[in-house]
């Protein structure tokens, strides 16, 4: 068995403390600050002095009269929600908590930082922490009552902010519901709007529901059955991609091979069959380039007229991509990666072989995670892919495929399948629908999901967004999509037709709840019309497994938003400890959004160190430098934002505007990042008020 290096150990040690930095770094402040520095203050440690430091926060605040903003809020929030042009009732809904949650969370952020970064500072300039320091009061209970004093002026604005938000969204949502069911009982029968309109009638406009979602949509020719190989389609910019991630062993096997001067190469195994092209395909063919059989003349039989139409050769063509960059030099590939795959009969596996430079050998050991492509280029071909259609191949000294350099390992340990993908249009990528019945479709898996017992009538919801790609132009009605419900249980599959009245619409999809029995089934969105493209993401199929309480959902992300208040209190707490005012301010500004900015900073670099390198034509040598250094650059902006803290935790507004309940995670998720980087912004605030001259 391969054992590490203790070089490779130190760089994983090293890599594991730069991901994890930011917590070592807290850790190291708390134990420092409150069991080294600040010992003899955590023993004098009093809850009652620090509640009392804290009443005097809140009091001094409703003297300023801090809470007179949030009645301007309210009216600000209800002003801007009235201007709004919405799409449809349940969009007036979405749009109107989008705004409140906004208002609420920029109230509470705002008197949070003004409040807290000058406070100390006045304090300090009117002496009035004079009678504080004096008394038997150490520094830790004052920045710590300070925290829990502003603390609860941000929960009382959130308490007020979310009871007028509850308030003014039941009485929007009660209107609109009544124009709902007036418009409804004129609607026409087949109007593409009304199973939208009778599901909002049905379920209310102020509701929230679990949703299940899977990440695994693959785009396949039919759907995949279990011991076949998954049908991809040719000529339809279908793609399978293999993902590698090479270990260790593997790096060492492929540099061995190429100080050894052994041949590497790239195996392609599939089978494919060919359909008799129309007259319409053929003109296709001819369009592309399709290489074509050339007909046996004693096949031909005595006319040309019972000649039989020449059949394509399939082609297939090869693409490197690393999954940093995106970029992995192909020039050395023979034909630029196209080839023609051996003549079989249909329905048998063929192998093609790609003998790789060891200049292309010698990018993948650099790149150490990459991405094969294999693209499907020929029409009127379908082409069957396996579990395991793409391997590295090192020859040993016999001319014999030695070691196989295999896909990277899915969690089971065995290679991960292939990613069956299409081109990418406008919404997502695009399923095509042929007057032959040979479009493509997308296909999505869900596994374990637990769904309740449905709605009265034992029928569960699905949630479809699609979008239009192109096509003739239709009336709204005639846009069309099919969707099929199999239970990989039972073998029943439950189709339902779906009116696409303009994309990113929400369509509702109800089938039997026998349909996902067992958790164990899949989802395939097809085209209804022929010619028709439609587009289709990750996220176009939400199952809907459960309905929730609105109000404790909106409880939820004032949660949030109130941890995300404490956050910024004590960031600004400590600011105003070593600065003035107007600094802290700004100072706190900025440590909020560093994160989010480094992020950007970082993405826009590594854009732009592969932009030079391409735009300016530089030589491989001297691109390979120039990446290095943008990646180095980059890599330390990623190392630098580990230490700041990920606001983007406490983001809520998505879920809610959706109707979809906030997991316990974003919950969870929110705490963790207050705790890790709060607690030892408070051990610093106090360490900075310790050391700093307050009183004479």
């Amino acid at each position: 068995m391969y054992c590490p290096t203790p070089i490779l150990a130190a760089s994983a040690l090293i890599d594991h403390l730069l991901n994890h930095l930011g917590w070592y770094a807290g850790g190291l402040i708390v134990l420092i600050g409150l069991f080294g520095l600040g010992f003899s203050d955590v023993r004098r440690f009093s809850l009652y002095r620090t509640w009392a430091i804290a009443t005097v926060c809140v009091r001094e605040a409703i003297r300023r009269r801090v809470l007179w903003i949030t009645p301007l809020a309210i009216v600000g929030m209800i002003a801007v929600s009235q201007l709004q042009h919405p799409t449809d009732e349940q969009d007036a809904i979405r749009q109107t908590i989008k705004f409140c949650l906004f208002a609420s969370g920029l109230v509470v952020t705002v008197t949070a930082i003004i409040l807290a970064c000058t406070n100390l500072p006045r304090e300090i300039d009117s002496r009035v922490i004079y009678t504080i320091v004096t008394k038997p009061t150490t520094r830790l209970e004052i920045v710590l009552g300070k925290v829990i004093g502003f603390a609860r002026v941000s929960g009382l604005i959130l308490i007020i902010m979310g009871v007028s938000t509850f308030a003014y969204l039941e009485l929007r949502s009660w209107r609109l519901e009544s124009y709902l069911r007036e418009r409804l009982a004129s609607e026409p029968e087949n109007s593409a709007s009304r199973a939208a309109m009778s599901h909002y009638a049905k379920m209310g406009l102020l509701n929230t529901r679990s949703i299940a979602q899977t990440d695994d949509l693959q785009i396949y020719l039919r759907p995949p059955q279990p011991g076949e190989p998954r049908w991809l389609a040719g000529g339809m910019g279908q793609v399978y991609l293999v993902e590698f991630d090479l270990t260790e062993q593997q790096r060492r096997s492929l540099t061995e091979a190429l100080d050894s001067n052994r041949p590497i190469v790239l195996k392609n195994t599939m089978r494919y069959r060919r359909n008799e092209p129309t007259e319409e395909e053929l003109k296709e063919l001819a369009q592309v380039g399709a290489p074509m059989e050339q007909l046996d003349a004693l096949a031909q039989g005595p006319g040309l007229a019972s000649a039989p139409a020449p059949k394509a050769i399939p082609q297939i063509k090869v693409g490197f991509f690393d999954r940093e960059d995106g970029r992995i030099d192909t020039s050395t590939l023979p034909e630029g990666g196209n080839m023609n795959l051996p003549r079989a009969a249909d329905d048998r596996d063929v192998s093609t072989f790609s003998a790789l430079s060891p200049k292309t050998v010698q990018q993948l050991i650099d790149s150490n995670r990459f991405r094969i492509s294999v693209s499907l280029l020929t029409p009127t071909v379908e082409y069957g892919v396996g579990e395991l259609p793409t391997v590295v191949a090192i020859i040993d000294a016999q001319g014999q495929l030695g070691e196989l350099i295999e896909p990277a390992p899915a969690r089971d340990g065995k290679p991960k399948p292939p990613l069956a993908r299409t081109a990418r249009g406008l919404y997502g990528m695009q399923i095509i629908t042929r007057s032959n019945g040979k479009g493509t479709m997308g296909v999505y898996r869900f596994d374990g999901v637990s769904v309740g017992h449905g709605d009265a009538d034992g029928n569960v919801l699905f949630e479809v967004r699609l979008g239009i790609e192109h096509g003739e132009d239709r009336e709204p009605s005639a846009w069309k999509a099919v969707a099929d419900v199999l239970n990989r249980k039972t073998g029943k599959t439950y189709s339902r037709e779906i009116v696409i009245p303009e994309t990113e619409r929400v369509n509702y999809v109800q089938v039997p709840r026998e349909a996902v029995e067992g958790g164990q089934f899949d989802v395939a969105l097809r085209g209804g019309i022929t010619g028709q493209w439609i587009g289709v993401k990750e996220n176009s199929v939400l199952l809907v497994t459960a309905n929730r309480s609105f109000l404790l959902n909106l409880a939820k992300s004032l949660l949030v938003l109130w941890m995300l208040s404490i956050l910024v209190v004590a960031i600004s707490i400590c600011c105003s400890t070593f600065l003035s005012w107007p600094i802290a301010i700004v100072l706190t500004l900025l440590v909020l959004l560093g994160r989010w900015t480094v992020t950007e900073l970082g993405g826009i670099g590594s854009e732009l160190g592969s932009g030079i390198t391409t735009g300016l034509g530089l030589d491989p040598t001297t691109g390979r430098v120039v990446r290095g250094s943008v990646y180095a650059l980059t890599k330390s902006l990623d190392t630098i934002s580990r230490v700041l803290p990920e606001v983007s935790r406490f983001a809520v507004t998505e879920d809610i505007e959706r109707g979809v309940s906030i997991p316990s995670r974003t919950l969870s998720d929110a705490l963790m990042v207050l705790l890790g980087y709060g607690a030892p912004i408070v051990v610093l605030s106090y360490l900075f008020l310790k050391y700093k001259e307050v009183a004479p």
